[in-house]
């Protein structure tokens, strides 16, 4: 039995329109440059996106160990920690630095690359 609420569809007639080619020319994209602010973006990109992506690692670890520490009042011995885990990062930069220095200016020394001949 069918329920005499239930209407028939109303028979609509659709339209087709062809796809058109919205690409440009080639002509058009020869001479074409990207924005010049999209270098300076592009050349700042990698280095802010490393530091957030390392600033939002460290940070959680950081605060969860100093809010425990202050909690059982070893905040001091945190801090004391903290400081020399910072000077040992420094001092192995900075013999890192000066060992890569000392090497790559032997090493240009040696290609005679870095010796300036006046004639």
């Amino acid at each position: 039995m069918i329920d005499s609420s239930v209407k028939t569809p109303i028979d609509i007639s659709t339209v087709v329109v062809t796809p058109t080619d919205f690409r440009p020319d080639s002509n058009e994209l020869k001479g074409a440059q990207p924005p010049a602010w999209l270098g300076n973006a592009l050349k700042w990109l990698f280095p802010v996106a490393a530091i957030l992506f390392i600033a939002l690692i460290a940070i959680p670890g950081f605060l969860q160990k100093w809010l425990w520490m202050r909690q059982l009042d070893y905040a001091g011995i945190f801090w004391t920690l903290f400081s020399v885990k910072v000077g040992l990062v420094c001092a192995g930069f900075a013999f890192a630095v000066l060992f890569l220095w000392i090497n790559g200016k032997r090493l240009v020394n040696r290609s005679g690359r870095g010796i300036v001949r006046r004639a």
